[in-house]
């Protein structure tokens, strides 16, 4: 309940404070990458806190070193960081399943097959 309370002063602060769309860019994001990373629930709980947390401190700095709007350098960053978590994910990213399927492919197909002959449709041992 107190997590509840929490998350929603910190959206209405945040509101008035950089807009709406920044807010659910910077509530979503690293949920979203820590999900494409972990299936277990803890770990997703504090992997998204540390990558929302990098995700500020990288932007902040970007955005002092090259002049540019604090909140939307920090989604940026945010944005960045998913995007990398989405291709490289180990169990739902575009290699893994790009990958997984290909894997699947040459597995079933009889070229595939060292030890088998395809004989009349169906597979048959030597």
């Amino acid at each position: 309940m107190a997590l509840y309370v929490l998350v929603t002063i910190a959206a209405v602060i945040s509101v008035q404070t950089i807009g709406n769309v920044l807010v659910l860019a910077l509530l979503i994001t690293p949920a979203a990458t820590a999900r494409l990373l972990t299936d277990r629930l803890g770990l997703m709980m504090l992997l998204a806190q540390v990558l929302g947390a990098a995700a500020a401190v990288l932007g902040l700095y970007l955005s002092w070193t090259i002049d540019l709007a604090v909140g939307g350098t920090i989604v940026l960053v945010s944005t960045a960081i998913f995007l990398i978590a989405w291709v490289i994910a180990p169990r739902h990213g575009l290699l893994a399943v790009r990958f997984a399927s290909r894997r699947v492919a040459v597995d079933n197909s009889p070229v595939g097959r060292s030890s088998e002959a395809v004989a009349g449709g169906r597979a048959v041992s030597q």
